[in-house]
């Protein structure tokens, strides 16, 4: 007897309102959220101190009694994770200036833990964007990569009833994005959906949910119709995993659109501190694509300072954003009114190939 995810835990969902509710329990990581409150809380009462050490070793996420999971094992989990996942791979490709054989050095695997003990350190007031988009942003796309992993061995079991994979990362990822006492469409709140808000509010892309947060609800609803039929990543289907590769990087495209908005958001402002913890989350990641724009992004913005040549910060990296983003799967155009003049000047081709999405413009040549 083959058993149904949906089956297996229909009882002990968790209600993460706007007509979210999980079918497995992951009440520990929408407790997470509540973790960053108190530290957003702390570090307005200038306890920096006791906001990291709650980073550390956690508050209200319990696992089980005694034991809590802290913002800080999702980290560590990436790091001893084998095999590690796409995107966190990307980042230490980046991080390395695309040399393969620096990625994997004890310093670069603890990247998250160092930027963030650095930010609580030296720029506190940080704290909660730089746990937002260094930590719990790639841990989120680390259980939805992983979940594909788990359906792919599901796929080859000969008993795929002994093999619980849940909802293959889904469920996880969901109540991770959006937290606990979160209001639909409000800004206010702790998780990666309120981030989203805010920066969907300050590109004008609010309705009143931003576009992201709308569109990562309709693929985790898409990802849970897959994952409720009776055969899902069995023998009998074994075309789930490639669905749910899609499904994942469709919503890992989504979720950069708020690090290139913060970014900008950033660049624009002229806020130096903001703009080099936003290069830190992104630059890495766009190792992924043509050469030359990762390398001009890490010169100027890893290697260079923003307030040393702010010329160059102003013109180079912006009017690369185009590029940029059509790596990432979109238009600089979805994100909203960026003030990038190259964004509307902007128009390629972009052919479907067989379900792959390339890279580049590749239009004359197919």
């Amino acid at each position: 007897l083959v058993w149904p995810c949906a089956i297996m835990a229909q009882t002990s969902g968790v209600d993460l309102g706007g007509s979210i509710k999980t079918r497995t329990d992951v009440q520990t990581f929408v407790d997470l959220s509540q973790d960053i409150g108190e530290i957003r809380n702390l570090v307005a009462q200038n306890q920096p101190e006791e906001a990291f050490r709650i980073y550390r070793e956690g508050q209200h996420s319990e696992i089980q009694a005694g034991v809590k999971r802290s913002l800080k094992s999702l980290a560590d989990e990436m790091v001893g994770a084998d095999p590690k996942t796409p995107s966190f791979l990307y980042h230490l490709y980046g991080q390395a200036d695309r040399t393969l054989n620096l990625a994997f050095d004890t310093q670069k695997l603890g990247y998250i833990d160092s930027v963030i003990e650095e930010i609580f350190t030296t720029k506190p007031e940080l704290a909660v964007e730089a746990i937002w988009i260094m930590n719990v942003w790639m841990y989120a796309t680390h259980v939805l990569y992983n979940g594909v992993y788990e359906c792919q061995k599901r796929s080859q079991s000969d008993n795929p009833q002994l093999v619980d994979i849940g909802m293959a990362g889904f469920d996880k990822f969901i109540a991770l994005w959006i937290g606990g006492g979160q209001q639909p469409g409000a800004s206010n709140g702790d998780s990666l959906y309120a981030w989203s808000q805010l920066q969907g509010e300050a590109f004008g892309t609010n309705d009143p949910e931003s576009q992201v947060n709308t569109r990562i609800k309709l693929l985790y609803s898409e990802a849970i119709t897959l994952m409720s039929t009776e055969d899902a990543c069995t023998r009998e289907n074994p075309n789930t995993a490639g669905r749910l590769w899609q499904l994942v990087v469709n919503t890992v495209s989504e979720m950069s659109k708020p690090l290139f908005q913060g970014m900008i958001g950033a660049i624009n402002g002229r806020q130096e501190d903001l703009v080099n913890l936003y290069a830190k989350a992104l630059v890495p990641q766009t190792a992924k694509c043509r050469p030359s724009l990762y390398k001009r992004m890490h010169e100027s913005l890893i290697l260079g300072t923003f307030i040393n040549d702010p010329t160059v910060i102003a013109n180079l990296p912006i009017d690369d954003i185009p590029d940029l983003t059509f790596c990432f799967g979109y238009s600089c155009q979805d994100l909203g009114n960026t003030q990038i003049g190259a964004c509307e000047d902007f128009d390629v081709f972009r052919p479907t190939l067989a379900g792959y999405v390339p890279l580049t413009e590749v239009g004359n040549v197919s």
